[in-house]
C-alpha cells in the first residue's frame, strides 16, 4: 500500500516541469509582454507600416517572440520617421527580408485565427 502512494507521488511529481523551466516561461511572458506594448507604442506614436496590416503584425510578432521579436523589429521592421521617409528615397527591401515580413504576416494571421478559436 505505501509503495502505491509513493509511486503515484512521484509520477504526479514528475509531471511537474522543473521550477527552472517554469520561472524562464514567466520571464519570456513578462518580456513579450513589455516588447509587444514597446513595438505597438512606438507604431502609435508614428512609425507607421507601408501595409497597414503590419502595424498588428509587428506586435503580434513580439508577443509570441518576446525580445527576438523586438529585435526583428529594430532590424527590419521599423520604419524611418516620416519626415526622413517624405524626403529621402527608401532602399529596395532584400529578398530574405521580404521573405521573414511575409512569413511574419502569415504567421500573425494563424495566431489570431488560433486564438479566435480558442
Amino acid at each position: 500500500m505505501h509503495t502505491t502512494i509513493m509511486t503515484q507521488l512521484h509520477h504526479s511529481m514528475s509531471d511537474m516541469p522543473p521550477e527552472w523551466l517554469q520561472d524562464f516561461a514567466r520571464a519570456h511572458l513578462v518580456l513579450s509582454l513589455v516588447a509587444a506594448l514597446f513595438v505597438g507604442g512606438d507604431i502609435a506614436a508614428g512609425r507607421r507600416q507601408k501595409m497597414g496590416v503590419m502595424n498588428f503584425v509587428w506586435p503580434l510578432t513580439a508577443l509570441w517572440s518576446g525580445p527576438l521579436g523586438l529585435i526583428l523589429y529594430f532590424w527590419v521592421g521599423r520604419p524611418a520617421p516620416p519626415e526622413v521617409r517624405d524626403r529621402e528615397k527608401q532602399p529596395v527591401t532584400p529578398f530574405p527580408v521580404s521573405v521573414l515580413k511575409g512569413t511574419l504576416h502569415c504567421g500573425a494571421g494563424c495566431v489570431v485565427g488560433d486564438l479566435a478559436g480558442e
